[in-house]
C-alpha cells in the first residue's frame, strides 16, 4: 500500500505542492490550520445547538463554509496558507484518522445477539445491495458522466457511492422508538458494505507494478487475510479490551483513553500486517457489549467517542468542502446538476429494486420481514462519511488523471447530503404512516412499571418532607398536582385526530370539493359571460365521480375478511402438516434403530432426525406467535375432538358387553357423531386465554386449587422482546418461567446430569445442542431444584410473555406443600427424561404424570453418595438413573445418567451428592390411599467400605428431607 504523497497523487514529473494553481512560496504556520480546526469545531457546536437534531443543516452549512473557505483561498493569497496543511495531508492519512473511531462507534451499537439470529439475511442483503449498486450505478456514471471519465474512475466512483453509512442510515429511525432488530438489520447490512469496499480500495491501492506480480493464489490468500484474518485478529483484540475495562478497580478516566487508543492500535497493527483494519473494529465492536464494561462505564465510554465521532463528521464536511472550494469552478454546470439528479435517482432505484428481489427469499426465511418493512429499508441507502473518505482514491488510484478531480468529492458530498435530508425524511414517515413507531406490549408494561415506581418514590418523597419544620407552610395539594405523572404515551400512540384517518379525509374533500362546485355553479349563474368560470365549473362537474369513492369503504373490509379468512387456512393448515411432520420423525427414530446394522449409521440418521424435529418444533412456535387465536382455536377443537373419541371408544366397549341398551346406544352415538361433525364449522380463530389461565397448565400442579391460588398471589407477569436472553448458562437461577406466548431457544452443550466431567473422559459429546420452548413450557426447573448454575442460554426467538416464579417463593412453596411439591416436580423431570432418552424401550409403558401420582406406577427414589439400594428385579420392571451417578456394588461398574440399570445388578451405591432414579414397577399397582408416596422401602442402607470414607451429616438442605408441617 501506498501512501500519497499530498491529498491528490500527482502525475510523473509533475510537482506536488501547487495549490489553487500557485506554489506555496510562503513559510507554513501550523497554527492558522489549527485556529481552522477549532473554529470548525465551535461552529458545529453552536449549530447543533441552535438547529437541535438536524444534523443534516448542520453538516450542509458547514460544506458551504468550507466551500466558501476554499473559494477564499483560490482567489486571496493571505487566506490559502490556512488551507495549506490540509491540501498536502494524503488522503489515506485522513482514511486512518477519522475512520476507525467512525467504524467502531456504529458496530459498538449493534445487538450481536440480534445480527447472529439474522446473519444470513443481512450478509445475503448486503452483498446483493453493494452488488446492484456497483454494476447499475457504475453503467449509469459510464453512460451519463459529461466529464469523459474513463471506465476505472467510473468503477471506483461507483464503488464509493455504493456504501451505505452505518450511522446515519438508522439515525432517524433511532429517535422513533423502533424495535432495536430492525435498526440492527439495517446497521448490520451497512456494515457489511463498508467492509466490502474497504476491501476493494485496499486491493486498489496496491501498484499496478505489484499487481502483476501477483497470481490467483495470492489474490485468494490476500482477500483470507483480508476477511478471515482481520475477523480472528478483531475478536481477540476484543477480549483484551473486554479484560481491560471489566476490572472494576480500574480508573474511568483511564479506560476511556485506553478504549479510544485500543481502537487506533488495532486498526493500525490489522493494517501493518495486510488485512483490513475496518473489518476488524467492526468484528471489535460487536463482540463488545454492556457486559464487556463495568458498571456505568459503558455510558460514558459511549459518549465520549460518540461526541468525537460527533467532530469527525463536522470536520470531514467541512475538510472536503474547502478541496471542492480550491478547485476552478468553471467545471459546476448546468450538466452537474443534471447529473447529481441522475445519480440520486438511480441509487434509489437501485435500492427499490434489490429490496424488490430480496422480498421472496426474505418473507420465506423470517417471520420478521413483511412489505411494510421493504418499503422502510428501500429509502436507507444514505450516503456518508464512509463514501466521502473514499472519494478522493478515485482520482488518486486511477492511472488516467482528469482534469477537475473536486468533482469526484462533489458528487459524493451532495449525494450524501441529499440522502441524508430526503431519504431520512421518507424512511421516517415510512415508518410513522406502516406503524413501526407503535410500542410493543413488553415495553408499554416496562414504562407503566416505572412510571408507578417513580410515583411511589414522589409520594414517598412528600410523606417525608410534610414533616419537617422548615416545609409546614408549603401547599402540598399544589406540589402534589405539579409531581403528578401519567401514563400517557399508549394515549399519544392510539390517539387518531380526524384528519389522520384517510376515508375521513377523503370525506372531507368530497364535501370541501361539492361546495366549491355548488358556489361556482351559483356564481356562473351571476356571470354567464365569463368563460374561465364556466370551464373551471365543467372540470369540477367531473370531479362528481369521487362520491362513489365511499363505497369501497363497505367493500373493503369485506375483502380484507375474505384474505383474513384464507390466511388463517393457510396457518392453520402449515400447522398441522408440520404437526404430523413432527410425529413422523419421532415415530422414524423409533424405527431407525431396528433397521440399521451399524451403531455410526444410526447416530447419524438419529441426529438428522433430530435436526429435522427441532426446525419444525421451531416451524411450529413461529406459526403459534404468528397467529396465536388460529393455534388455539386448532388445540381447542383438537381436544374436543379426543375427549368425543374417547367417549365413543367407551360407548362402544359399553354396547359391546350389552351394558347399555343398542337403541339408546345407537342414539347416544349419534349425539357424539353430531358434535364431531359440527367441529367442521368451528371458529378458525379463538382469542387465547389470558395469563391466569394459564398456571394450572403447570403438570405438577394437578389443577389442584390451593395451589394455584398459592402460586397465583407470588407469580409475576414478565416480559421479553426478540433478542432478549432469559437467562445465560453458567449463571445462578432466579426462578422458574412458564411460558404463556412466544418462543424461547435454548442454546447448551452436553448437558451433565450431574456428572464431575473427570467421569465422563472419553464419552463426552461436545455437540451443541438446541431446543425450542413454547407456550406452556417450563425454563429453570431442574436448576432451581438443585440450586446450581443453568445449563443453557434461553434466547427470545418472537416476544415473548412468560409468568415468573422466584426461587424463593418456589421454595416457601416447598415448605408449605412438603413433600409432595418437590417430590412431583422431580418425578416430571424423571419421567420426561427418561421418555426422552428410552422412548423405545418405554413403548409399552403408560408413564403418564397422572397415573404415576395416583397409581403409583413410577416412582423417583434418592440416593445420596456412599448409600446403597438393593434392586428387586421381582417387582422394579425398571430402574433408570436420570439424575447423578451410581455404580455396581458387586462389580463396581459405573452407571452415568441417564441410564437404564441392567437386571444383572442387584445392588448399587451412589457416587454423586445426589441421585436420581425413576423405578417403575412390574406388578399391576395399586391404588394409592390419596397422599403421594415420597418414602418408598427399597432396602436403602449406609455402607462401610475399608477405603476412607466421611459420612456427610451436613449435607445441602436440597438434599435432605424435611420434617411436614
Amino acid at each position: 500500500m501506498v501512501p500519497n504523497s499530498s491529498f491528490w497523487s500527482p502525475k510523473e514529473g509533475t510537482k506536488p505542492d501547487l495549490l489553487c494553481g500557485r506554489p506555496p512560496g510562503f513559510l507554513i504556520m501550523k497554527d492558522r490550520f489549527m485556529m481552522l480546526i477549532c473554529g470548525t469545531i465551535v461552529l458545529g457546536g453552536f449549530l447543533r445547538m441552535f438547529f437541535k437534531n438536524s444534523e443534516v443543516i448542520v453538516l450542509a452549512i458547514l460544506s458551504l463554509s468550507g466551500f466558501i473557505i476554499g473559494q477564499l483561498a483560490y482567489h486571496f493569497i493571505e487566506v490559502y496558507p490556512v488551507v495549506y496543511p490540509l491540501l498536502i495531508t494524503p488522503s489515506f492519512s485522513l482514511y486512518s484518522y477519522f475512520l476507525p473511531l467512525i467504524v467502531f462507534v456504529a458496530a459498538l451499537d449493534v445487538d450481536f445477539y440480534i445480527v447472529k439470529n439474522v446473519f444470513w439475511q443481512v450478509l445475503l442483503t448486503g452483498l446483493i445491495s453493494f452488488s446492484a449498486s456497483f454494476i447499475i450505478i457504475g453503467y449509469v456514471i459510464l453512460k451519463f458522466n459529461g466529464e469523459s471519465w474513463n471506465f476505472q474512475s467510473c468503477l471506483l466512483l461507483s464503488i464509493t457511492l455504493s456504501i451505505t453509512d452505518p450511522l446515519h442510515s438508522v439515525s432517524s429511525l433511532k429517535t422513533l422508538g423502533l424495535s432495536k432488530m430492525y435498526i440492527d438489520m439495517i446497521r448490520g447490512e451497512s456494515l457489511i458494505i463498508c467492509s466490502v469496499a474497504c476491501i476493494f480500495f485496499g486491493i486498489f491501492r496496491v501498484s499496478v507494478e505489484q499487481l502483476t506480480m501477483f497470481t490467483e493464489l495470492h489474490i485468494i490468500v490476500g482477500l483470507s487475510l483480508d476477511i478471515f484474518g482481520s475477523i480472528i485478529c478483531g475478536y481477540w483484540c476484543a477480549r483484551v479490551i473486554q479484560f481491560i475495562l471489566t476490572d472494576i478497580f480500574s480508573n474511568t478516566l483511564t479506560n476511556v483513553i485506553l478504549c479510544f487508543s485500543m481502537v487506533y492500535m488495532t486498526f493500525y497493527i490489522v493494517e501493518y500486517f495486510g488485512m483490513s483494519g475496518i473489518v476488524a473494529l467492526a468484528t471489535v465492536g460487536l463482540n463488545l457489549d454492556s457486559l464487556s464494561f463495568k458498571p456505568r462505564m459503558e455510558f460514558i465510554i459511549t459518549k465520549f467517542l460518540i461526541m468525537f465521532s460527533t467532530i469527525y463528521h463536522h470536520l470531514i464536511y467541512t475538510f472536503f468542502g474547502i478541496v471542492v472550494g480550491c478547485g476552478e469552478i468553471k467545471y459546476f454546470r448546468f450538466g452537474t446538476v443534471v447529473f447529481v439528479f441522475i445519480l440520486f435517482v438511480t441509487m434509489n432505484f437501485v435500492r427499490l429494486l434489490t429490496v424488490i428481489l430480496l422480498t421472496p427469499i426474505l418473507m420465506h426465511s423470517s417471520y420478521e420481514y413483511s412489505w411494510r418493512w421493504g418499503i422502510v429499508i428501500t429509502w436507507s441507502g444514505i450516503k456518508g462519511v464512509f463514501s466521502l473518505l473514499l472519494a478522493p482514491d478515485v482520482y488518486n488510484l486511477t492511472e488516467q488523471k482528469v482534469e477537475a478531480p473536486q468533482l469526484f468529492i462533489f458528487y459524493v458530498q451532495i449525494i450524501s447530503l441529499l440522502t441524508m435530508a430526503i431519504n431520512s425524511y421518507m424512511m421516517t414517515f415510512s415508518a410513522r404512516t406502516l406503524g413501526f413507531c407503535a410500542l410493543s406490549l413488553p415495553r408499554q408494561m416496562a414504562m407503566q412499571t416505572v412510571i408507578k415506581h417513580i410515583q411511589e418514590v414522589i409520594q414517598n418523597t412528600m410523606t417525608l418532607h410534610r414533616t419537617e419544620k422548615m416545609l409546614t407552610n408549603v401547599n402540598w395539594t399544589l406540589v402534589e398536582e405539579k409531581a403528578k405523572i401519567e401514563y400517557t404515551l399508549p394515549l399519544m400512540i392510539l390517539k387518531r385526530t380526524y384528519f389522520k384517518q384517510h376515508w375521513n379525509t377523503l370525506e372531507f374533500l368530497i364535501v370541501f370539493i361539492g361546495l366549491v362546485d355548488i358556489f361556482c355553479i351559483y356564481f356562473v349563474r351571476l356571470r354567464t359571460g365569463n368563460l374561465f368560470l364556466i370551464q373551471f365549473t365543467v372540470v369540477l362537474g367531473y370531479l362528481r365521480v369521487i362520491r362513489f369513492l365511499p363505497v369501497f369503504k363497505i367493500a373493503i373490509p369485506v375483502l380484507i375478511n375474505v384474505a383474513d379468512v384464507q390466511v388463517k387456512k393457510h396457518l392453520s393448515l402449515m400447522y398441522n402438516i408440520t404437526k404430523g411432520y413432527v410425529k413422523s420423525q419421532e415415530d422414524a427414530r423409533l424405527l431407525i434403530k431396528q433397521i440399521s446394522g451399524r451403531e455410526s449409521i444410526y447416530q447419524k440418521l438419529y441426529e438428522i432426525l433430530e435436526t429435522n424435529k427441532q426446525e419444525a418444533i421451531k416451524e411450529l412456535g413461529l406459526i403459534e406467535h404468528e397467529g396465536r387465536d388460529v393455534v388455539t382455536a386448532l388445540k381447542t377443537k383438537q381436544a374436543i375432538r379426543n375427549v368425543i373419541a374417547k367417549a365413543l371408544k367407551n360407548l362402544t366397549f359399553l354396547r359391546s358387553r350389552g351394558i347399555i341398551d343398542e337403541h339408546e346406544g345407537i342414539e347416544m352415538n349419534k349425539v357424539l357423531l353430531t358434535k364431531i361433525k359440527a367441529l367442521n364449522n368451528f371458529p378458525m380463530a379463538i382469542p387465547p386465554p389470558t395469563p391466569d389461565k394459564y398456571l394450572p397448565n403447570i403438570i405438577w400442579m394437578e389443577n389442584k386449587d390451593v395451589l394455584i391460588e398459592f402460586f397465583k398471589e407470588r407469580t409475576k407477569l414478565a416480559y421479553f422482546d426478540y433478542g432478549d436472553v432469559i437467562c445465560r448458562e453458567g449463571e445462578m437461577p432466579q426462578g422458574i418461567y412458564l411460558i404463556i406466548s412466544g418462543m424461547a431457544s435454548l442454546h447448551s452443550s452436553s448437558p451433565t446430569f450431574g456428572i464431575d466431567s473427570s467421569l465422563r473422559a472419553g464419552k463426552e459429546d461436545r455437540t451443541l445442542f438446541t431446543e425450542y420452548c413454547t407456550s406452556g413450557d417450563v425454563i429453570g426447573e431442574l436448576s432451581c431444584l438443585l440450586k446450581r448454575e443453568i445449563e443453557y442460554t434461553a434466547i427470545c426467538e418472537t416476544a415473548l410473555q412468560a409468568f415468573f416464579i422466584s426461587l424463593e417463593d418456589l421454595y416457601e412453596g416447598f415448605d408449605v406443600f412438603w413433600p409432595s411439591l418437590e417430590y412431583k416436580i422431580w418425578l416430571k423431570l424423571a419421567l420426561s427424561t427418561a421418555c426422552q432418552y428410552f422412548e423405545s424401550s418405554l413403548a409399552d409403558e403408560d408413564l403418564t404424570f397422572q397415573k404415576c401420582v395416583m397409581l403409583n406406577h413410577a416412582y423417583v427414589e434418592t440416593l445420596s453418595s456412599y448409600n446403597e439400594m438393593t434392586i428387586d428385579n421381582v417387582t422394579m420392571k425398571f430402574v433408570i438413573i436420570v439424575y447423578g451417578s451410581v455404580i455396581n456394588s458387586k462389580t463396581e461398574e459405573p452407571y452415568l445418567a441417564p441410564c437404564i440399570i441392567p437386571k444383572t445388578c442387584e445392588q448399587i451405591q451412589g457416587t454423586a451428592d445426589v441421585s436420581k432414579l425413576l423405578i417403575i414397577h412390574a406388578a399391576e399397582p395399586t391404588k394409592s390411599d390419596g397422599s403421594t408416596n415420597v418414602m418408598v422401602k427399597t432396602g436403602l442402607r449406609m455402607t462401610k467400605k475399608e477405603y476412607n470414607w466421611k459420612r456427610k451429616d451436613m449435607q445441602d438442605a436440597r438434599y435432605q428431607f424435611r420434617k411436614a408441617h
